[in-house]
């Protein structure tokens, strides 16, 4: 698993990143987010329930928790953010000051992979 690192503002406005993962492929802090607020580190406090929100080509919405540590948001991820081909799009939402945020989107391209690692390739004739 390689770990993607992307910049991502606290609020709408900024560049749209555009990430790519293989289709199945998972791991433990695989998606590194650095919070910033008009190019600054935006610092969210450690109990701060911060949440990756995603919708899949296939329409089913998912959200995962995200490990905060000052700016930097760590996100492991699962196969039901990568199972199904195409683009993802993707958000952060997480609570500052008394009001709830949602991050700038970013896109990531699930690459279709045409045999699952653990797929039996076996021919059973």
């Amino acid at each position: 698993m390689v770990t993607r690192n992307i910049d991502l503002q606290i609020r709408p406005g900024g560049k749209r990143h555009r990430l790519r993962f293989k289709q199945y492929e998972t791991g433990e802090k695989a998606l590194l987010i650095r919070l910033t607020d008009d190019g600054a580190p935006c610092t969210l406090p450690a109990d701060t329930p911060a949440e990756l929100c995603f919708s899949r080509p296939d329409k089913n919405g998912f959200s995962v928790p995200c490990s905060v540590d000052g700016d930097l948001l760590s996100i492991d991820v699962g196969s039901d953010m990568t199972e199904c081909p195409g683009k993802v799009v993707c958000a952060v939402l997480f609570p500052l000051e008394g009001e709830w945020l949602c991050t700038d989107e970013f896109t990531v391209s699930i690459m279709k992979k045409e045999v699952r690692d653990n797929a039996d390739t076996t021919d059973s004739a």
